[in-house]
C-alpha cells in the first residue's frame, strides 16, 4: 500500500511539473504574440505635418524605417485619434521634434520622375538631403535658390580581360578576372558647389558618401562662406551610450527530455532527472545601442549565481530478468550563469513590453554527485544496498544555451525601473547522459536604475 502511495505521489509530482512547464510555455508564446505586434505597429512619437496650404497640425508620428518613411507619413492627432495615411502628394513636409525632418519633392530615377519624401540633413549655403529605397541609399544636394535636386553618385564601374588582352591593360589586370571601381562622381559635382572655399575643395578628395561625412563638410562649407545666418542640422540625435545597472532575481525551473538513443551505462539507461525549482541571484548591465539606427535596441549582460539540487531513480533489469537494480541519483550543485542578449524595448507607454534574443552560459562552480543502488532477485526476498562511485558530474562543465524572451517593463520613479521578463533556454546534452536534453524556463525581476 506505501509502495503504491509513493509511486501515485510521483506521477502526481511529474504531472504538476509538466503542467507548469506547459503554462510557461503558453506564456511565452503569448507573449511573443503581443510583442510582434507592437512592433508592427510601430512607435510614434511626437511631430508634425506641413500641409500643400502651409498650415501646420502637430501630433505623432509612426517611426518607421528609412524606405517606408520615403513613401509615407501615418500622422495621428493624438494615442486615441485614427492614424492617417500622407503620401508625398498629400502634404509638403514633415518632421519628428528635435529630430528628423522630411520634405516632399521631385526626384528623377532614370527617365522617371518621382516625388518622395526626402530626408532634410543639413540647411545652409549648401543643402544635403538623403533618401533609401530597395536599390539602397541615395543622396541629393544643392545650392540655397538653386530648384534643381543633383544626386551625389557613386556608381561601380566593372573591368574585364581576356587572355588575349584585347582592352589595353593586360598588363595591369589578370586574364579572366573581373574588377568593380567606383567612379565616385560625387566629388566632382561637390567640388563645383564649393569652389569658392579652396580649403573645403580640398577636403572633397577623401570625403565620404555617409550622414557624418557630408553633413560635416557641408557644415563646414557654410562657416567658411558665410559669417551671418548659422546652417540648420536635421539630423537625428544619437542617443548618448548610458549605461543602466541593476539588481536581478530569478525564479528557474529546468526541465529535462530524452532523446531515442539509450547510454551504455545501466543507471542512466531510464534515467530522468526531476524538474526542479530554484532561485538566482545577480546583477545586471544594459548599455544603448545608438549605431544601429534603431534606439529601441539594446545590449544586456547578466551574471548570476544559483543553487540547486537533482534527484533520479530507475530501474534496470537484466535480460534475463532475474535481477533488478534501482539506482538512486542525487547531484547537488552552485553555477554562475552568464547571460548576454540583444534586448528590443519599445520607448512609450506606462507599462512597455520587451523581447530578448541572446545566449547562456552556465558553468558549474562546485557539484556533488551521490548515487547508490538496491538489489533484489527473483529467487529470494532479500534486497541489499550500496553506494556506487562515478567521479565528475552528471551535467556538462560549461552549457551554452540558445536563449529567447518578452518581458514588460515600467518606470515606477524618475530614476528606477522595474522589469519582469520570462525567458527559455534549449536543448543541452548532459555529460554522462548523452541522450537526455535540459532545458531552462525563468522569470526574472529587475531594478533598473538609470542614473
Amino acid at each position: 500500500m506505501l509502495k503504491d502511495s509513493s509511486k501515485k505521489y510521483y506521477i502526481c509530482k511529474r504531472n504538476i511539473y509538466f503542467n507548469i512547464m506547459k503554462n510557461i510555455s503558453i506564456l511565452i508564446a503569448f507573449f511573443q504574440f503581443m510583442v510582434f505586434n507592437v512592433i508592427a505597429q510601430s512607435d510614434f512619437k511626437r511631430g508634425y505635418i506641413i500641409k500643400n496650404n502651409n498650415d501646420t497640425i502637430y501630433g505623432i508620428i509612426a517611426n518607421k524605417r528609412n524606405t517606408y518613411s520615403a513613401q509615407y507619413c501615418i500622422f495621428k492627432i493624438n494615442d486615441q485619434a485614427p492614424k492617417q495615411v500622407f503620401s508625398p502628394e498629400d502634404i509638403k513636409a514633415y518632421r519628428f521634434l528635435d529630430g528628423k525632418y522630411y520634405i516632399s519633392n521631385q526626384i528623377t530615377e532614370g527617365d522617371v520622375k518621382k516625388r518622395v519624401f526626402l530626408e532634410y540633413l543639413i540647411k545652409g549655403i549648401v543643402n544635403v538631403y538623403y533618401y533609401e529605397d530597395k536599390e539602397g541609399e541615395h543622396y541629393f544636394a544643392n545650392k540655397t535658390g538653386d530648384s534643381i535636386l543633383h544626386e551625389l553618385k557613386n556608381s561601380d564601374d566593372v573591368y574585364s580581360n581576356d587572355e588575349s588582352g584585347q582592352n589595353g591593360s593586360s598588363i595591369f589586370l589578370k586574364s579572366d578576372a573581373t574588377y568593380h571601381f567606383s567612379k565616385r562622381e560625387y566629388i566632382g559635382l561637390l567640388k563645383y558647389m564649393f569652389q569658392d572655399s579652396p580649403k573645403v575643395c580640398d577636403e572633397v578628395d577623401n570625403l565620404l558618401l555617409s550622414h557624418k561625412s557630408l553633413i560635416k563638410i557641408a557644415r563646414e562649407y557654410h562657416n567658411s562662406v558665410c559669417s551671418g545666418d548659422e546652417c540648420i542640422v536635421y539630423e537625428k540625435k544619437e542617443a548618448k551610450n548610458q549605461l543602466f545597472f541593476g539588481p536581478i532575481i530569478g525564479l528557474n525551473e529546468i526541465s529535462f527530455s530524452k532523446g531515442k538513443s539509450s547510454d551504455p551505462l545501466e543507471c542512466f539507461q531510464n534515467a530522468q532527472f526531476n524538474s526542479v525549482f530554484y532561485p538566482s541571484f545577480g546583477i545586471f548591465v544594459k548599455a544603448r545601442m545608438p549605431y544601429i539606427n534603431n534606439e529601441n535596441l539594446y545590449l544586456q549582460y547578466e551574471v548570476s549565481v544559483s543553487h540547486v539540487s537533482f534527484h533520479a531513480s530507475n530501474p534496470y533489469t537484466v535480460p534475463e530478468g532475474t535481477t533488478t537494480y534501482v539506482y538512486d541519483m542525487t547531484e547537488h550543485q552552485s553555477t554562475l550563469n552568464n547571460n548576454l542578449f540583444l534586448k528590443w524595448e519599445l520607448l512609450k507607454g506606462k507599462i512597455r513590453p520587451t523581447f530578448q534574443l541572446g545566449i547562456l552560459v552556465r558553468s558549474l562552480i562546485k557539484s556533488d554527485f551521490a548515487i547508490s543502488r538496491s538489489v533484489k532477485h527473483s529467487y529470494s526476498s532479500e534486497e541489499t544496498h550500496e553506494d556506487l562511485t562515478i567521479n565528475g558530474s552528471v551535467f556538462n562543465s560549461t552549457d551554452m544555451m540558445p536563449t529567447i524572451g518578452v518581458g514588460l517593463k515600467s518606470k515606477i520613479t524618475k530614476y528606477r525601473e522595474l522589469f519582469v521578463d520570462f525567458r527559455g533556454s534549449f536543448y543541452t546534452g548532459l555529460e554522462a547522459l548523452k541522450h537526455v536534453y535540459s532545458n531552462v524556463f525563468s522569470m526574472n525581476i529587475g531594478l533598473q536604475i538609470n542614473k
